[in-house]
């Protein structure tokens, strides 16, 4: 990527995703960039907002929108909101589609990327000449993959899979919403501001890859830490994937994750698949909040 940033070019930034890690991201980040001089010093910044859905009820509860907003376009009351009260040296432009082609993302500097499915994920991974951050969250669990990631790391974390809420079933009906989309959210705006001070020349670190909850902390599990040559990180068939957890199963998982073991040391143990592991982590730590375990 070309640093073409102090020469009255706007920078351009696609968000795609408004749901809950991106309508956060966004009520984070626009307020930070209407103060001080960073905008400016760049040219401009231009957002762009990209998600074909529109706000429903059961959104309310964890997305930044209300009632009045039910029925419209996701992106386009951001995009409205954030406009009037733009100090005009960030602008921001809805486009009310789903990401299905990277010519969409064609002469973006920075894309950021906060959707349930993996096929759109993919195109943004594919972007060699563009700075991008993957965003993801379950329950209280978020995960945060971005260019700099290990390849391998991006693959095994990107399986085939259906689109999924960050709610857990029923906790929207419950009241027990779940936060780590607003983990991912912090997470993503520090992570654009680092990258815009970046662009302008300042000497700054970004937030690194990394996988968070909000009870257990830092999740080492998920981030692959080992060198390839490693015992830890060979490729273990996970040949109990079809095999019933068992309760001291599931106290051995969360005690492993507490303690920061490697994903490909947690799937040796117990030989099943890193995504069966991520989405048996997440319901356990659900099951022992509703029953009050954990507060």
């Amino acid at each position: 990527m070309t640093n073409e940033y102090n020469c009255g070019s706007k920078v351009r930034i696609t968000i795609v995703g408004a749901g809950g890690i991106g309508s956060s991201l966004l009520d984070l980040v626009a307020p930070a960039l209407s103060n001080g001089v960073l905008a400016g010093s760049l040219g401009g910044i231009r957002i762009r907002l990209m998600d074909g859905d529109v706000v429903e009820h059961r959104n309310i509860a964890h997305q930044r929108f209300d009632s009045d907003d039910i029925g419209l376009a996701k992106v386009v009351v951001l995009a409205e909101r954030y406009n009037e009260v733009s100090t005009g040296k960030v602008t921001y432009i809805a486009e009310d589609e789903n990401l299905v082609s990277t010519k969409q993302l064609s002469g973006e500097d920075i894309v950021i990327i906060a959707v349930d499915r993996p096929e759109p994920r993919r195109l943004v991974h594919a972007l060699s000449e563009t700075v991008w951050l993957d965003l993801r969250c379950r329950g209280d669990a978020m995960l945060a993959l971005d260019h700099s990631s290990d390849t391998a790391d991006i693959e095994r974390m990107t399986p085939n899979h259906e689109p999924a809420s960050c709610q857990l079933t029923g906790a929207i009906e419950s009241g027990n919403i779940e936060f780590g989309f607003g983990l991912a959210a912090i997470h993503g705006a520090q992570w654009c501001l680092q990258t815009l001070r970046s662009l302008a020349g300042v000497n700054t670190r970004c937030p690194p890859a990394r996988a968070l909850s909000v009870t257990h902390g830092i999740l080492q599990t998920f981030i692959r830490d080992a060198p390839e040559s490693s015992p830890v990180a060979a490729k273990i068939p996970p040949s109990r994937s079809s095999s019933k957890w068992s309760r001291d199963e599931e106290e051995r998982l969360l005690k492993e994750a507490e303690r920061g073991w490697q994903l490909e040391r947690v799937v040796a143990h117990h030989e099943r698949s890193e995504g069966a592991i991520f989405r048996r982590l997440c319901r356990l730590v659900f099951n022992k909040k509703s029953r009050g375990d954990i507060r």
